[in-house]
C-alpha cells in the first residue's frame, strides 16, 4: 500500500517540524512551484547507508544537482513515539491507554510516587523485572517494594503482593504505540517567505511489474 502526503507551509526563516505520520522513503520539497527555484530531495537510503548528506537539491532552471550535508541545509526524519497500554477502564467502560511507570523495583516508594486504582482513575502500572506480555496496576500502596512478588507468572485479573505488601493486579500487556512522525526541514533550505511544498511517500509494499522486454507489441500491458 502506498502512503502519499502533501504539506504546504509558508517559510519565516526557521525549521519546520512537518508531521507526515510515518517517515517517508521519499520525500521531495518544492518552493513556489516555478521553475527556478530549487527542489530538495530525501530518500531514506541515506539512512541506511549512513551517509552524510540529509538530502540532494536539483536546481530548477539549470538542472545543478548539489548535496546538502548539515541538518540546516537539508531534511532529517523525526519520530517522537509514545507507548502505551491499554487496560480496563476504571469505570467499567471498555478500555482505557495509560504510561507504564517502569519496571518493578523494590527500590522505589510506591507510596509517593504510585496511584492506586479507583472508580475514576487507573492505577499506576509496571512491568515485571523479567518482562513476560503481563503489566501490573498498582491497586494498595504502602511503600517500599522491598522483594517481589512469589510470583508475576500469573493470569490477569490475579492480584499480587510484594514485600512491602503494595498490590498490584495483573492485566494483559495490550501496547499501542502513538506519537509524532515526519521530516525536519531545515531552515537555510527555505527561502524566508516563500510558499512551500512537501510531498511525501511511504511503500508498504511493491508489485513486481514483470519483464518489460515482454510487454505486447500494440503497448498495451
Amino acid at each position: 500500500m502506498l502512503q502519499a502526503v502533501e504539506k504546504r507551509w509558508d517559510a519565516d526563516g526557521a525549521a519546520k517540524n512537518i508531521g507526515l505520520g510515518f517517515i517517508p522513503d521519499f520525500a521531495i520539497l518544492i518552493e513556489q512551484i516555478n521553475q527556478t527555484n530549487p527542489s530538495i530531495y530525501w530518500y531514506t537510503k541515506q539512512l541506511d547507508d549512513a551517509e552524510t548528506m540529509t538530502a540532494v537539491k536539483q536546481n530548477g532552471s539549470d538542472g545543478a544537482i548539489t548535496r546538502c550535508t548539515t541538518d540546516a541545509t537539508g531534511m532529517k526524519p523525526f519520530s517522537t513515539p509514545v507507548e502505551r497500554v491499554s487496560i480496563p477502564a476504571p469505570d467499567g467502560d471498555g478500555y482505557q491507554k495509560v504510561a507504564v511507570y517502569g519496571d518493578w523495583s523494590a527500590a522505589v516508594d510506591y507510596d509517593s510516587v504510585g496511584t492506586i486504582r479507583s472508580t475514576t482513575v487507573c492505577g499506576t502500572v509496571v512491568r515485571p523485572p523479567t518482562h513476560n506480555g503481563r503489566v501490573f496496576e498498582l491497586t494498595t500502596k504502602t511503600g517500599t517494594a522491598t522483594s517481589e512478588p512469589s510470583s508475576w507468572d500469573v493470569k490477569p485479573g490475579t492480584s499480587v503482593t510484594d514485600g512491602g505488601s503494595n498490590v498490584f493486579i495483573c492485566r494483559e500487556e495490550r501496547i499501542s504505540r502513538e506519537g509524532a512522525q515526519g521530516l525536519t526541514v531545515g531552515a537555510d533550505i527555505q527561502t524566508d517567505g516563500y510558499h512551500c511544498v512537501l510531498i511525501a511517500f511511504k511503500f508498504d509494499s511493491s508489485v513486481n511489474a514483470g519483464d518489460s522486454a515482454a510487454v505486447p507489441s500494440d503497448g498495451v500491458v
